[in-house]
C-alpha cells in the first residue's frame, strides 16, 4: 500500500507543486490584506473573511480539476494486469487512491491553516479556521461522489461526466433563483446577512454532523469505485 502510495505522489508531482504555490500565493493574499488593514484606522476585518473563504476554497477546487493525473497515469491495460497479479490486487489499487486524494488535502489544509495561523497572529477577527475545516469536509464529500466517474469512466470522461452532474446541480440553483423566493438577497449588507446565516444554530448543527457524514460517504465511495473498478479496467486495456 505504502509503495502505491509513493507511486501516486510521485507521477502527480507537477499538480502537487502547482497546488502548492497556488495556496502559498492565496495564502499570501489573506496575509498582505490582513497587514494592511490592521495597519488602517477603523479598518473592519471582518469583511475581509468573505475574501479569505473564497481564496482557500479556490485552492481545493482547483486540486480536484487539475488532480486527475492521479488516475489516468493508471489507464493502461499491463498496469491493470499487474495491479491484479499483486497480493492486493484492485482492492490496494483502489484505496491507494483514496489515501492519495486524502494525504493531498491534508497537505492543503496544512498550509491554509499555517496562513490563518499568520493572519490570527496580526489581527485574531480575521482568521477563519472554522471554515477552513469546513471546505476541507466538503471537498472530502465531493471527492467522494466524483471519484466513483473517475474509477468506472477514466480521468478525462470522469472529470467531464462529473462536470455534467455539476451542471444540473448549477442549473437547479439558477431556475430558483429565477423562479423561487430570493427575498433574502434583498437587504442592505448582503454580506453580512451570510455570515449571520453561517453562524446560525441550524448551520452550527449541520457543521457538526458534516464530518461524520463525509467519513461515512469517503468509504461509501470507496466501495463503490471496488465495484467499478474491474468494469473500467475492461475499458483501460481497450
Amino acid at each position: 500500500m505504502a509503495g502505491q502510495i509513493f507511486k501516486n505522489l510521485y507521477l502527480c508531482k507537477s499538480s502537487i507543486i502547482f497546488i502548492t504555490v497556488l495556496a502559498i500565493i492565496c495564502s499570501g493574499v489573506c496575509i498582505a490584506t490582513t497587514t494592511l488593514g490592521s495597519a488602517t484606522p477603523n479598518f473592519d476585518m471582518s469583511e475581509c473573511t468573505f475574501l479569505f473563504a473564497i481564496c482557500y476554497y479556490f485552492v481545493y477546487f482547483t486540486s480536484g480539476i487539475s488532480l486527475t493525473t492521479l488516475f489516468t497515469c493508471d489507464e493502461r491495460g499491463t498496469w491493470v494486469s499487474f495491479s491484479y497479479s499483486t497480493p492486493g490486487s484492485a482492492k490496494c489499487q483502489v484505496l491507494s487512491k483514496y489515501y492519495t486524494m486524502l494525504l493531498i488535502n491534508v497537505w492543503i489544509t496544512f498550509i491554509c491553516f499555517i496562513s490563518d495561523s499568520i493572519v490570527g497572529v496580526i489581527c485574531p477577527e480575521g482568521s477563519v479556521l472554522t471554515v477552513i475545516f469546513d471546505i476541507f469536509v466538503i471537498t472530502l464529500i465531493y471527492n467522494a461522489i466524483t471519484m466513483p466517474f473517475y474509477i468506472r469512466c477514466g480521468g478525462d470522461k470522469g472529470i467531464a461526466t462529473a462536470g455534467i452532474a455539476l451542471g444540473g446541480v448549477v442549473f437547479a440553483v439558477i431556475v430558483y433563483i429565477l423562479f423561487g423566493d430570493i427575498s433574502f438577497f434583498y437587504v442592505d449588507d448582503p454580506v453580512a446577512a451570510i455570515l449571520e446565516f453561517l453562524s446560525s444554530q441550524w448551520m452550527l448543527f449541520i457543521t457538526s454532523v458534516l464530518p461524520y457524514i463525509a467519513v461515512a460517504l469517503y468509504y461509501l465511495s470507496y466501495r463503490i469505485s471496488l465495484k467499478l473498478y474491474r468494469k473500467g479496467a475492461e475499458d483501460y486495456g481497450q
